[in-house]
């Protein structure tokens, strides 16, 4: 029983550790982000969100 509550906080541990930020920061001064994104073609309806 030790050795599996062990294991089941060690593997959570990593889990945790393992996620990574993927958020932006702008503080205000020459912020931009540029991508190598054509732009939206055609001319049906359609909604889209960054």
């Amino acid at each position: 029983m030790k050795k599996i509550l062990l294991l089941s906080l060690l593997l959570l541990g990593t889990a945790a550790l393992a996620q990574t930020q993927n958020g932006l920061d702008f503080d205000g001064a020459n912020d931009f982000i540029q991508t190598p994104f054509g732009g939206i073609s055609g001319t049906a309806n359609r909604t889209f969100e960054a």
